[in-house]
């Protein structure tokens, strides 16, 4: 089983742009990160949200990872993997609605 859940994006949009709209997507407030590869990151109540503006992914069993800038990972501070995964589908739902990513 997954240790998170996360969402590829490939924004093609401003860093400011990408920040503002993973914010409203997922209700928490984007904080920058200095050391790691973690960009910024959101304190959700029950979970964690981390944006990643770069990553190292590569395909993987024929998803095409590489192809997306950007990942947002969301991990629930309990271990529920529900609830991590309904959060994760919440922020990729919103998103989707901007029609922009």
């Amino acid at each position: 089983m997954a240790s998170h859940h996360s969402v590829f994006i490939h924004p093609g949009l401003p860093e400011e742009t990408l920040t503002a709209d993973v914010a409203t997507a997922s209700g928490g407030r984007l904080r920058p990160v200095s050391h790691g590869p973690v960009d910024y990151s959101a304190d959700l109540v029950d979970a964690a949200l981390e944006l990643e503006l770069s990553h190292d992914y590569e395909e993987d069993r024929g998803i095409p990872f590489d192809r997306y800038q950007a990942v947002v990972t969301v991990r629930d501070f309990g271990g529920d993997k529900d609830r991590e995964r309904g959060e994760a589908e919440r922020v990729f739902s919103r998103l989707a609605d901007l029609q922009r990513y």
